[in-house]
């Protein structure tokens, strides 16, 4: 009984961690609060090694001319810095080109008529680990000079690329379990 017990309460254990692993915060909706907010298309999910990775920037500040990209790797050096000009002025609900998520989609629909402009960079990372972008909005208020305007980020984590990777780790913890509770069951003697 106490065998089935464990047994039920680690695999209750492993779905919870798996449902939550995927419970993500949107972070495009910033832009209705503080005028500025950054995304990637792979925003709350694992990207394999390789993968090309699109971050939009975007904000409700007609005056921003371009957006600096800064890719973070794992150890935190910048591994690549872009400067993008900014495209638009579009107004909701129309989005920017894809690959974009979801919830650029879903925010633009739910809030017609505003106008905002965006920038687009994209990344392949070349290292295991959790990355960051940086986006730094610049507003050319002088002639000779661009001022920093806000600067937001966001993060992704890259895996190796091994398909399946997680299930495979899970199914081999569970069958190794399942041999020792069936190993214990018959070397143990009945009273």
């Amino acid at each position: 009984m106490k065998l089935r017990l464990s047994f039920a309460a680690v695999l209750l254990a492993g779905i919870f961690l798996l449902a939550n692993v995927y419970v993500v915060h949107a972070q495009w909706p910033a832009i209705k609060e503080s005028g500025y907010a950054i995304t990637t298309n792979f925003h709350g999910l694992d990207v394999l090694i390789g993968s090309n990775v699109t971050a939009t920037a975007g904000t409700t500040d007609l005056g921003v001319t371009k957006v600096e990209f800064r890719w973070h790797a794992p150890n935190d050096n910048v591994m690549f810095d872009k400067n993008v000009s900014v495209s638009g002025p579009i107004i909701t609900p129309n989005v920017p080109p894809s690959p974009i998520p979801d919830e650029i989609i879903e925010w633009a629909t739910s809030n017609p008529g505003v106008e905002y402009l965006y920038a687009q960079n994209w990344f392949i990372p070349n290292a295991v680990g959790d990355w960051g972008v940086q986006a730094i909005f610049y507003n050319a208020t002088h002639v000779r000079s661009n001022h920093t305007i806000r600067i937001r980020a966001t993060s992704f984590m890259a895996i190796p690329e091994v398909p399946f990777g997680t299930i495979a780790i899970l199914l081999s913890m569970f069958g190794a379990l399942s041999v020792f509770a069936i190993k214990k069951k018959l070397l143990v003697p009945k009273r």
